[in-house]
């Protein structure tokens, strides 16, 4: 039996702010598109569910900021939702399961975990983006119908970036670079 290479860590492949400019580089040559999806990633700290089910509706503005609440729970028809979710429930002390609890209705989207469904500011390098996207389309997944899209498209990049970075790409290591950055503004 063939074994299977041990998964990249996130945690060891947070792109440094240099290269993080050769990576937005090369999502700007390859185009719009893209650069959306780069941004949004390292931006907002979105899963790539998240930016898959990014939808209009979920942009608002309050006292002069733009911000994206992300709900709990939210009707969608993408193939991947189509199945309901059920959670198992453990027994505290022993951990054994004593039953299991809907999480997500078939036909239903829902964040990955029920903290999840937060409310983020959307800073202004990617407001413009995410304005201009939302004039024409309703939803994200008019270009990106699922996450494995998101993953490819970032393959992509790291292929066109040619060795130029020191770490791998993958849609989580976006998330670990806005979450130091968040860590670095002391929040």
């Amino acid at each position: 039996m063939k074994k299977s290479k041990p998964k990249p860590l996130t945690s060891e492949n947070i792109p440094e702010e240099w290269e993080m400019r050769f990576i937005e580089n090369a999502a700007r040559k390859k185009g719009k598109r893209y650069l959306l999806l780069i941004k949004i990633l390292k931006g907002l700290g979105f899963r790539g569910g998240e930016a898959v089910h990014c939808r209009k509706n979920w942009v608002f503005s309050s006292d002069g900021n733009v911000n994206i609440k992300i709900p709990k729970l939210m009707p969608c028809s993408c193939p991947a939702c189509a199945k309901e979710i059920w959670h198992k429930i453990r027994e505290p002390k022993t951990k054994e399961i004593i039953g299991k609890q809907l999480y997500k209705p078939a036909h239903h989207w829902a964040p990955k975990t029920i903290k999840g469904a937060r409310v983020l500011f959307v800073p202004p390098e990617v407001n413009g983006l995410l304005s201009s996207y939302f004039k024409t389309h309703k939803k994200m997944m008019e270009i990106y119908p699922n996450r494995f899209c998101i993953y490819r498209m970032i393959k992509e990049i790291e292929k066109d970036l040619h060795g130029k970075i020191t770490h791998k790409l993958f849609p989580y290591t976006f998330r670990g670079y806005y979450c130091n950055l968040l860590d670095t503004k002391g929040f």
